[in-house]
């Protein structure tokens, strides 16, 4: 296996800093279907029965709306993605978005939240929903249709004055999904509606963020009883998922109906593989000296099935041959392959595929900066990949922050030495944070509580407390025995 050059080095590594972290910014379909990587959990979106897809901030939810959408714009068969799904005669059709033209804009959406009754909510969401699929049938005459489609068409923004139309038309409306539903079931078909981009409804009040996201539910529940060929799929963040429920009788229900994005280390080892694979060229070469890439149209390169954490193909020979053997010094030294995941998970186990992929390409940048330190074939040092921590700590809680507001409170512990004592870590969390409120005032076990729940602070065995380094790096929190970060 040949080294690299100073030259080599340095266009893989401008390769691998451009890798992409955050799904919104892939805007051609092909670049979408060449970094999607299928998991056996996404076969579960196919079942009719399951509403909702839960999960934090960058786990993949938005991915797997954009996968669809770029499936639906080159009429892909279902197998094509996702081979071992149950094959049915879908049509996918985006039922709400940010991007695109065909919705209201999340401004205008937030407005009519703000001074609309939930009865004229779920009114909103049953129109919007009806003219999308109207206007994705083939020869739809818009000539013909009621006078609330030819609103909807013409005025998208106009929200209040086409949810006015259907409120003196509604039996109107309902005989119109009954229509579907009939020919539907004739000819075998299914509709599944893709909904994402709730989140950025009402971005400074989760009030009207979670009306928005309730009323939509509560319309679903209500719709599914009835059109069984209908169904949709609501790619939605758990946190407004936990939120929404609260303001629902069926909450039960809902969770009954929803799946969860779950990575587990050797899916996010692949997902890396997956995208410097995406990268370049050269990236795909300098992978295929460790890992064997299988083209697969419409994908691309995908890495093989399975990656055991050990053995000739693994996730250990694959960052051995990225970072080196051993990451730290001394007693604390480990093994890179396990470092890394150890290093990006929160109190739960839960680590974020954009977190990996943050990380990487911070590293690659700060060596860009500095000038490389790796040797041989490698293309990072592994004082690049710790110095990198501290910066995809910062995006972790600044994204957790716009979900969790009550995270800025860690900045009460700034320059705290790990482990931690509860008491005094309760009566330091008391104090709140200037700027927005995050609802939790004075009281310093409830804001520990909450921090403890969503997987920020956990309890070692000696009840003392810990906070994952994921979050602990942004803030300057400290380890005892740890090592000095890299300049």
């Amino acid at each position: 296996m040949s080294g690299l050059d100073d030259a080599q080095r340095r266009e893989l590594l401008w390769a691998l800093q451009r890798m992409p972290p955050d799904a919104d910014l892939l805007w051609d379909s092909d670049d979408v279907l060449r970094r999607f990587l299928p998991l056996p959990l996404h076969d579960r979106l196919f079942d009719r029965n399951v509403m909702i897809v839960r999960g934090a901030r960058g786990t993949g939810k938005s991915m797997l709306f954009h996968v669809l959408r770029a499936m639906q714009e080159r009429q892909l068969p279902l197998t094509a993605v996702f081979p071992r799904a149950q094959v049915e005669r879908l049509t996918w059709i985006e039922g709400f978005a940010e991007t695109g033209l065909g919705h209201p804009s999340t401004a205008i959406v937030e407005d009519f939240v703000r001074s609309a009754t939930d009865v004229e909510l779920r009114l909103f969401w049953s129109v919007h929903l009806y003219c999308r699929i109207m206007v994705s049938l083939p020869k739809f005459d818009i000539n013909a249709a009621p006078d609330t489609f030819r609103t909807w068409y013409a005025k998208p923004n106009a929200i209040a004055e086409w949810v006015q139309h259907a409120e003196v038309n509604l039996a109107d409306l309902t005989t119109a999904f009954d229509w579907l539903q009939k020919n539907l079931v004739k000819h075998e078909e299914v509709y599944f509606i893709t909904y994402d981009h709730l989140d950025k409804i009402g971005l400074d009040d989760p009030t009207i963020r979670t009306r928005a996201t309730s009323t939509l539910l509560s319309m679903w529940l209500s719709l599914s009883n009835r059109y069984r060929n209908l169904r949709p799929k609501i790619f939605v963040r758990e946190d407004l998922f936990t939120q929404a429920t609260h303001h629902s009788a069926d909450a039960s229900k809902l969770r009954g109906r929803s799946m969860t994005l779950t990575w587990d280390t050797q899916a996010l080892y692949r997902l890396l593989v997956r995208h410097m694979a995406a990268e370049s060229d050269a990236l795909a070469d300098w992978v295929r000296q460790v890992v064997p890439l299988d083209p697969r149209e419409p994908l691309g390169l995908m890495p093989p099935d399975y990656l055991p954490e050990d053995g000739p193909v693994s996730q250990q020979r694959f960052v051995e041959h990225l970072v080196g053997k051993q990451i730290g010094r001394g007693t604390t030294a480990g093994a890179p392959h396990r470092w890394i995941p150890s290093r990006l998970q929160d109190a739960h186990g839960v680590i974020a595929p954009r977190s990996l992929l943050t990380l990487f390409a911070i590293a690659a940048e700060h060596a860009l900066e500095n000038g490389p330190r790796a040797t041989g074939s490698r293309l990072l040092h592994p004082d690049e990949l710790r110095a990198a921590l501290e910066g995809t700590s910062r995006q972790h809680v600044n994204q957790t922050a716009e979900e969790h507001r009550v995270v800025a409170r860690l900045e009460n512990l700034r320059g705290a030495v790990l482990l931690l004592d509860p008491v005094e870590t309760t009566e330091r969390l008391a104090t709140p944070r200037p700027g927005p409120e995050d609802g939790f005032g004075t009281d310093g076990a409830w804001v520990l509580d909450e921090l403890l729940r969503i997987g920020v602070i956990r309890y070692r065995h000696d009840g003392r407390l810990d906070i994952p380094d994921i979050y602990r790096f942004a803030f300057g929190i400290k380890r005892k025995g740890g090592v000095a970060r890299p300049k």
